[in-house]
């Protein structure tokens, strides 16, 4: 039994609540979440099955992380490996060739953006229209810059070299980006000449290039081309609309490593703090690398590394960054790109070494890198981990498994044996908790939030083994409609369930989540299972489709009766129900119970199960939904989430709600 199970199972919910503050947050759609992960949800079984696979393309991608961290070790004993660019190549040169017809159709930027593919032997035609590295005045500078008004600041940073970077304009109409550093950077007034007309040789159309720069008194300035349309970091880390797509992700590391390759040609391979911040992306949608980073700012002429996390681990004995150090931080990157999120290094190979390559992947990839497995293979699926985790890292108190369509009748008709089928409902519990450690030990191991860290690893969370209804089963849609026919009666419905009960019983869960609940016999049937030596604690929730009855025309009243009436019924609830019911749903159980009481609604499209597909419901803002729960509070729930067609963005919402927080910032965003 999980932790909390040990005590008292009518108390459970109650000190539960408690350790969270008065109010819990119950994870979202993980049907939503499966699919874009590449899941088939029309498939009767996909909850349990759950298909995801590792194709072709994210294997030879991933290859490059790997070829990494072999070239780090190389490097070390004065082996030689391939340039970073030659590493991509063979992993982008499909995709690439792919999606070349139709690439904007699969990035994020918007239609009117005009995107060049050049092959890298044509990289240095499209600069002949830059001038020659130049000097400027500083009076020229300060009058592009508008008198380095804070309003031009793009942006500030730097420990070594602190500096300002300016959006600047010149009299000739040309857009430029102005570094101006601290007085104290380059006190060597030779040493910056000499690096900076170095660096303002390089011409290529992969970098943010150099056009001049400034040296006057204690000044020290650069000018480069300006890229209006923000870093990697931006795109990637912190997205408001829509998540980077996996094309324009691989188009990212492979203009990257042309990048690399090309400064180390003209003898500029060193490239210091190599990060997400340092690619910009130009007017046509292109990413480059920037150029300020090439300067050494170091009296001795060498780069030192201001930020660890880039850095090979020969660095805390040397100090020094050296040129092979290069594909150690282009390795960073490539993980940053397939996680969508900083993921520390040491534990990235902790996930390859164990092949858990998926593990590493953004859920917001939407399957653009998956391909469909046939559903008789099961022992060869790669769990939903990641599923878990982005709901965990998004503020969830309660997980639930994979679990919700899965059934032993089920499995046996796909031909698995009794025993297989039994091994796969107590798998769905382990990967559930496998998930709940993982998310722990990234807490408190190399976290990049050392304050959300802290909240995180102590924040107290509960394992739910999710039991769906007859219907579900059935695949038929009578999940929705409560309609099973005269010869289910109260006694089928308990033989069908019991022995996944037990199962889930006995798996390790802190309590089983009866849901969607669409008839008052299957609550009864429920009712009546728990009280066959069942030890576990359990929540019943109920759907309804006017907010007064559950799909089958019975009182929402009465059947909160039939669960209020059970002892091991530590809260009741509804789910899969529009938004704009829930208020009400929560007043009429309020008045037959003192438990707590569980929501967790759906986006509020209606789900027609006769031809497999959502629809979206007249006068249902979906901007409402996170903006219901404090009244939802008020009016008596205390735990919440979301269930079809919400997402992790959901949950978090929630989460800062829930914790005095504005949900501005993580506006929920529904599966469209």
């Amino acid at each position: 039994m999980g932790s909390f199970v040990k005590e008292e199972t009518s108390s459970l919910m109650t000190d539960f609540l408690e350790k969270c503050g008065g109010y819990a947050v119950v994870d979202g759609g993980f049907a939503t979440e499966l699919q874009r992960h590449g899941a088939d949800i029309n498939d009767p079984l996909w909850s349990a099955k759950c298909l995801i696979t590792s194709p072709h393309l994210v294997t030879k991608f991933y290859k490059v992380s790997i070829e990494s961290a072999r070239f780090l070790r190389c490097a070390s004993s004065g082996r030689v490996m391939r340039e970073p660019s030659m590493l991509v190549r063979e992993a982008a040169a499909e995709q690439l060739e792919e999606t070349q017809s139709d690439w904007l159709s699969l990035c994020w930027w918007p239609t009117h953006l005009k995107s060049t593919h050049n092959d890298a032997s044509d990289l240095d035609n499209g600069t002949d229209d830059l001038p020659s590295f130049t000097e400027f005045s500083f009076d020229q500078l300060r009058a592009a810059t508008c008198g380095f008004s804070t309003d031009s600041i793009v942006s500030e940073h730097g420990v070594k070299a602190p500096n300002v970077v300016y959006k600047g304009r010149l009299e000739d109409d040309r857009w430029i980006a102005v570094k101006r550093f601290n007085r104290s950077a380059w006190p060597d007034t030779r040493q910056f000449l000499e690096e900076a007309k170095a660096v303002g040789q390089l011409r290529n159309e992969r970098l943010a290039n150099l056009i001049g720069f400034c040296c006057e008194g204690d000044e020290r300035l650069l000018v480069a081309e300006f890229m209006p349309f923000e870093t990697l970091s931006k795109h990637l880390f912190h997205w408001d609309s829509q998540p980077m797509k996996w094309s324009m992700r691989l188009r990212v590391a492979l203009y990257l490593a042309q990048a690399l390759e090309y400064c180390s040609s003209k003898g500029r391979a060193l490239y210091h703090d190599l990060n997400a911040y340092r690619i910009l992306f130009d007017q046509d949608g292109n990413p480059r690398l920037s150029c300020f980073g090439l300067m050494k700012n170091s009296r001795d002429g060498k780069s030192y590394s201001t930020n660890l996390a880039f850095t090979p681990p020969e660095y805390l004995r040397t100090g020094r960054v050296i040129p092979e150090s290069v594909v150690y931080s282009f390795g960073t990157l490539l993980l940053d790109l397939l996680s969508g999120k900083h993921i520390p290094p040491s534990h990235a190979l902790d996930l390859i070494r164990g092949k858990n390559f998926l593990m590493l992947m953004d859920s917001c990839l939407d399957g653009h890198y998956m391909q469909p497995m046939d559903g008789l293979y099961l022992k060869k699926l790669v769990y939903p981990y990641d599923v878990h985790l982005d709901y965990l890292e998004s503020g969830a108190n309660i997980i639930i498994t994979a679990s919700y369509q899965a059934t032993i009748q089920g499995f046996v008709a796909k031909g698995l044996s009794v025993g297989e089928a039994e091994s796969l409902l107590r798998r769905s519990v382990e990967i559930t908790y496998e998930a709940r450690e993982i998310f722990y030990n990234r807490c408190t191991k190399g976290s990049w939030d050392f304050v959300y860290a802290g909240k995180a690893s102590r924040r107290p969370i509960l394992v739910a083994a999710s039991v769906g209804s007859y219907g579900a089963y059935l695949a038929d849609g009578s999940e929705y409609s409560g309609i099973y026919g005269d010869s289910v009666s109260k006694e089928t419905l308990k033989d069908f369930h019991r022995r996944r009960v037990q199962i889930l019983a006995n798996s390790g869960a802190d309590l089983i989540a009866f849901e969607t609940i669409p008839n008052k016999l299957e609550a009864e049937a429920y009712a009546d299972l728990l009280e066959e030596d069942i030890n576990i604690p359990a929540w019943f929730s109920f759907t309804s489709k006017d907010g007064v009855t559950v799909p089958r025309g019975d009182s929402v009243v009465e059947c909160a009766k039939v669960a209020d009436s059970c002892t091991k019924v530590v809260a009741i609830g509804i789910n899969c129900t529009a938004p704009r019911y829930i208020h009400d749903l929560i007043i009429s159980l309020r008045q037959v119970t003192r438990k707590p009481i569980v929501v967790y609604p759906n986006s509020g499209e209606i789900y027609d199960g006769l031809n497999k597909k959502w629809i979206k419901s007249e006068g249902e803002s979906e901007e409402d939904f996170v903006s219901y729960v404090s009244k939802w509070r008020d009016a008596g729930a205390s735990l919440f989430g979301g269930c079809c067609r919400t997402t992790p963005n959901t949950i978090r919402a929630i989460a800062k709600v829930l914790s005095g927080e504005s949900p501005a910032a993580s506006k929920p965003k529904f599966r469209q």
